[in-house]
């Protein structure tokens, strides 16, 4: 693909191009998507370079967010072995500076609130019971997700006192909003700071997906998920896959 690419954008033959494209997307998650060494980060600054000659923009995209969470270190040795555009440089670093003030803001609240970074997640994420599955109906436990009454054919659910909606997208109401933004807070705090405990993110993962199954969780908060490691964002939408309709 590295070879075809440049024939297929210099010849213009799109179907080809956007073949390439998603193989290449496909390539740097499974092997560079979390940018921990010198040789990634140089890696995926050479699909940077395919992507930016090619006008490969979700590729270009992809390599972006990825080389913005590789160090400051490890970007300048990657520039010097495959020199990139100036503006992508700066569009990195200016990624890399918007992530870095995030994570400090999130740290900040958990502190104001006058937690630990993982008291504080446990505080907006409780732990979820352990509810035994009787009846299966397609990976969902009758007795519904996290051992809340389960809504059937029309028939809304009671949960504290709140019906659930059966039909359609739950909408985001201004109550939820703070909520769920802490969601999002804990996403990236325990993906920064605790992320050998698997049963904290597997919780944490496990209310962004519910979040994000609301109305108008793209539109608030899409941007910041847009942006978060892509590792995270595999653990919430799993694995890239590519189709072929050749």
């Amino acid at each position: 693909m590295y070879a075809i690419a440049p024939l297929a954008n210099e010849y213009q033959v799109e179907r080809l191009l956007k073949l390439c494209e998603k193989v290449l997307e496909e390539t740097v998650r499974r092997r560079w998507e979390k940018p921990d060494g010198e040789e990634a980060c140089k890696q995926v600054y050479r699909h940077l370079i395919i992507a930016d000659t090619c006008n490969l923009r979700g590729l270009k995209k992809l390599c972006v967010n990825i080389a913005a969470d590789a160090s400051s270190s490890d970007r300048e040795r990657a520039m010097a072995d495959h020199p990139i555009p100036a503006d992508l440089d700066i569009e990195i670093n200016k990624l890399a500076v918007r992530k870095h003030e995030m994570i400090v803001a999130d740290v900040k609240e958990a502190l104001t609130s006058g937690s630990a970074i993982k008291d504080f997640v446990r505080k907006v994420i409780p732990e979820k019971p352990k509810v035994p599955v009787t009846h299966p109906s397609f990976g969902v436990p009758a007795a519904g997700l996290f051992g809340q009454p389960s809504a059937t054919f029309g028939q809304p659910s009671a949960t504290f006192g709140q019906p659930s909606v059966t039909f359609g997208t739950p909408s985001v109401t201004s109550s939820e909003s703070t909520t769920k933004a802490n969601h999002m807070r804990c996403l990236r705090l325990a993906n920064a700071f605790l992320p050998l405990n698997q049963q904290l993110i597997k919780d944490v993962v496990s209310q962004i997906r519910l979040d994000r199954n609301t109305a108008g969780w793209e539109e608030k908060w899409g941007k910041q998920f847009d942006i978060l490691p892509e590792c995270v964002k595999h653990d919430v939408i799993g694995r890239f896959t590519y189709t072929c309709d050749f």
